[in-house]
This record gives structure tokens, C-alpha cells and sequence, in this order.
């Protein structure tokens, strides 16, 4: 299903960095947060966490949230969207995955 592929869970996803992120969010700075993300990239690479549909185009950008619209950090194994610029904007990638049909009516 499609919110299998670009709406997995961030805890079950990415279990060591859910856990750095969780411990200290309260206090968390923007900077930090791209440090942790970046620190944990290889993540990317070691846990297969898609289908071959998505592929090396997989990572952070298939979050509930996208962080790396905002996050000065790679948003997929291997992709274009890595070497486009950040510009502040947040994407809720959930909503039309978990919603579907429901989302057209708003």
C-alpha cells in the first residue's frame, strides 16, 4: 500500500535515531537535529525498509513529515531530490497516504 511505501513509521524506520531524537526533543535545535539526522544516515543504506518500487529513492523523505524539505540532509539512498535546494517548507507526506480519497473533498 502506498502508506506502507511513503508513510513508514520514523520509530520502526529508523529505531537508534527515533531514540537520540526522543531522549532530547524538548531541547532539540534545528542544528542538532540535522547533525543527528546526518549521523545516522547510513541508516539509509543498512536497513531495507521499502519495496524495490521506491529503491535507492528511499530514506527520510518517506516520513509522516519530510524533513529534508527543510533539513539541510540527504533525503534518499540515491536521488535528485538530494541535490535540491532547502527552502523552509514542510510536506505531510500522511495525509493523502492515510487518508486517500477523503483528502479530494477538502
Amino acid at each position: 500500500s502506498a502508506t506502507a511505501i511513503y508513510c513508514k513509521s520514523f520509530s520502526a524506520s529508523f529505531p537508534e535515531l527515533y531514540e537520540a531524537v526522543a531522549r532530547d526533543w524538548e531541547t532539540l535545535t534545528i542544528a542538532q537535529a540535522e547533525e543527528l539526522l546526518q549521523a545516522h544516515s547510513q541508516d539509509l543504506f543498512t536497513h531495507k525498509r521499502s519495496s524495490d518500487f521506491v529503491g535507492r529513492r528511499d530514506g527520510y523523505r518517506n516520513m509522516p513529515v519530510n524533513v529534508c524539505k527543510f533539513l539541510d540532509v540527504d533525503c534518499c539512498q540515491e536521488c535528485d531530490k538530494n541535490e535540491k535546494a532547502k527552502w523552509s517548507g514542510v510536506e505531510f507526506r500522511i495525509f493523502d497516504t492515510r487518508f486517500g480519497e477523503a483528502m479530494r473533498l477538502i
